[in-house]
């Protein structure tokens, strides 16, 4: 896991490490935060919109090779409210055609899908710890995860001014460090997520719409 600054920085992080640039189509589901279309737009990239599935607002699998051109790059699902994306099938069509998948596990810190947590389908993946997420810091902040150590790497050097040597600079890159407060308070609540989520699960809906407003 490399933290950044915020859950935004984890995406453009991500797409930048895997060259993600101008021409290339990045399909987003269209019912998200505007945080995940930035992100493509800050590469230089085009954010293709597929309609969401209307029992569970994610992205909807049986829309995606609509989408899909000779520009097309990266899948970016979305797990919203708690609910993971259908990662089976989207995986699928991902291998299918030769795309990567990038995980938004802002709003999902916790959430399975087939016994595996999300933010480790994608080939990177970005989460967002605002305050107001499930699993927050006292200020915004963020992290990617990968299991791959060449993206690792790569973003390494690009949140600390594309360096990873001090005063040797490789690459263009970014000031997207996190700083040391927020990532105290997050290493001492990510110890409870699972119990708080428990716990949250327990109360009726009417009032969890409430805490979340």
């Amino acid at each position: 896991m490399y933290r950044s600054y915020n859950g935004l920085d984890a995406l453009h992080l991500s797409l930048r490490a895997l060259g993600i640039g101008p021409g290339d189509e990045i399909i987003i589901p269209a019912n998200t935060y505007i945080a995940t279309l930035l992100a493509a737009s800050y590469v230089g990239a085009k954010p293709v919109l597929v309609e969401p599935n209307r029992d569970t607002y994610n992205l909807d699998p049986l829309r995606i090779e609509s989408v899909i051109t000779d520009r097309t790059r990266v899948i970016m699902p979305v797990h919203l409210y708690g609910q993971a994306c259908e990662m089976d099938n989207i995986l699928s069509i991902a291998q299918k055609h030769g795309l990567h998948v990038v995980e938004d596990n802002a709003q999902a810190q916790g959430a399975t899908f087939g016994g595996k947590l999300t933010g480790s389908f994608g080939i990177c993946n970005g989460t967002s710890f605002y305050p107001g997420k499930n699993l927050g810091a006292f200020g915004d902040a963020g992290a990617v995860t990968t299991d791959s150590r060449e993206i690792a790497e790569s973003i390494r050097r690009l949140r600390n001014y594309g360096s990873e040597k001090k005063y040797y600079h490789e690459v263009v890159g970014y000031n997207m460090r996190l700083d040391e407060i927020q990532a105290a308070f997050l290493s001492v609540k990510l110890r409870y997520l699972m119990e708080w989520t428990r716990e949250k699960q327990k109360l009726p809906p009417g009032i969890m719409r409430n805490l979340q407003r």
